[in-house]
């Protein structure tokens, strides 16, 4: 079992061979992640590249509305790939659109949060 956001991105193969970067919620990981090529879905049914060099299928996917733990590793390696728990994924978030990302996350679960980070910019001058 593996946990993650909705938009994190998986080193995935689909049934029909097509192999790349896949993730949950689409619209939600191409705002903020930065490579080559197109995102795919995510899927039942997809593979995922583990660090044995192997496929292993996708079961099912359960998003439970509960936060989860996360950490943002930055090209350690040189590369921005790196196995998590054994499964290839890719750094999820470039710094440069960090705060935007996280003011829209905010805004998601509070809708006034905007207003309220701008009044307090505001104050604070």
């Amino acid at each position: 079992m593996i946990s993650a956001t909705v938009d994190h991105p998986f080193y995935i193969k689909k049934s029909d061979n097509t192999i790349g970067w896949g993730a949950i919620d689409i619209k939600r990981a191409e705002k903020f992640i930065t490579y080559q090529g197109n995102i795919m879905q995510l899927e039942v049914g997809d593979k995922l590249f583990t660090s044995n060099g192997e496929w292993i299928k996708i079961t099912s996917i359960k998003p439970n509305g509960e936060p989860v733990q996360t950490y943002n590793i930055l090209s350690f390696s040189g590369t921005r790939t790196y196995f998590a728990n054994g499964i290839l994924v890719y750094e999820e978030h470039p710094p440069y659109c960090k705060t935007s990302y996280l003011l829209e996350l905010l805004s998601e679960r509070f809708p006034n949060a905007f207003l309220i980070i701008q009044q307090i910019l505001l104050r604070l001058g």
